[in-house]
């Protein structure tokens, strides 16, 4: 079984209409030549608005 090194890809803060997954993809190559296996990241709806909303 072949080594892995998982990623965890976030800004605790990230400005206002973020990239988060577009930074990753321009860094992708980069982060392959450090060894870089697998990235998380999180859910896409956790970044709408900057906040969770939920109604009860």
């Amino acid at each position: 079984m072949a080594a892995r090194t998982l990623l965890q890809f976030f800004h605790w803060y990230y400005p206002d209409g973020g990239r988060l997954w577009g930074e990753v993809g321009e860094r992708a190559d980069a982060l392959a030549t450090m060894g870089i296996t697998d990235v998380w990241l999180p859910p896409a709806y956790k970044g709408g608005h900057g906040r969770l909303f939920c109604r009860l």
